[in-house]
């Protein structure tokens, strides 16, 4: 049995490569409540190179990836992009909520803990 390959070839980058784009600027909206190009153009002097990811924080980052796997299940499973934009809007919320609180308090008890001089979770 042959399987496909992970990186797909020229033409097929060219035939889909919208559609990832496009499923990128739906996940980059749910996290970042912009596109790509909307932060591009709102950051003229940032490097070509340079996007909205560039700039994400640890707690983004970690939504944007948990955000990612969950688009591709629902893909998978058939799940209309409208139906996908609001669940992932709605995760994302729910997760950049939890998770701003939980590095909140894990910088306090960090920071109270180099206060007393003793070590963290040793």
């Amino acid at each position: 049995m042959t399987s496909a390959p992970l990186i797909p070839n020229a033409e097929l980058q060219k035939q889909y490569g919208w559609k990832y784009a496009d499923e990128a600027d739906r996940i980059n909206v749910s996290v970042f409540g912009m596109t790509a190009k909307e932060w591009r153009d709102s950051h003229p002097n940032s490097q070509k190179s340079e996007n909205i990811r560039d700039y994400a924080t640890k707690v983004q980052l970690l939504v944007l990836s948990n955000l990612q796997v969950l688009n591709a299940d629902m893909i998978t499973s058939g799940m209309d992009e409208s139906s996908r934009s609001e669940k992932l809007n709605t995760v994302a919320r729910d997760q950049l909520a939890r998770f701003s609180k939980s590095e909140e308090r894990l910088q306090r008890i960090e920071s109270e803990n180099k206060s007393d001089n003793q070590p963290f979770l040793n």
